[in-house]
């Protein structure tokens, strides 16, 4: 069964490469370039398996996005959400969202495809 994956992340190289790694594992991808574009696409009925989520967008924060947006929605809440970020420290992750998990940048590819694959088995 292909799983979806939603990618928020302003920086288009590391969105196109995160794209690549999970399509070749045989994923769908939709990628969002800012939060304003993410917001808008949670509306559409198919959902998404799993987050990918950048802290610092050009309109948003993903910490924000995942504590006010996500987790506070009751259809979108028991989605698993992964933060990445090279702006916070794991210990900082930890106190400011629930997320599920976290990824530092940058970060080594086979650590992003183990942390996703294990969210979407």
């Amino acid at each position: 069964m292909i799983k979806r994956v939603w990618i928020i992340e302003d920086d288009p190289d590391i969105r196109d490469v995160i794209a690549f790694l999970l399509e070749e594992e045989g994923h769908e991808v939709r990628l969002f370039e800012n939060a304003t574009r993410f917001k808008a696409a949670l509306t559409e009925l198919q959902k998404p398996d799993l987050f990918l989520m950048d802290v610092m967008l050009p309109d948003g924060n993903g910490l924000e996005l995942c504590e006010e947006v996500v987790k506070k929605d009751d259809l979108l809440r028991n989605i698993p959400i992964i933060i990445m970020s090279a702006h916070i420290s794991l210990a900082k992750f930890e106190q400011s969202c629930s997320a599920n998990d976290f990824i530092p940048k940058p970060f080594d590819i086979n650590t992003l495809l183990e942390k996703v694959n294990k969210f979407l088995s």
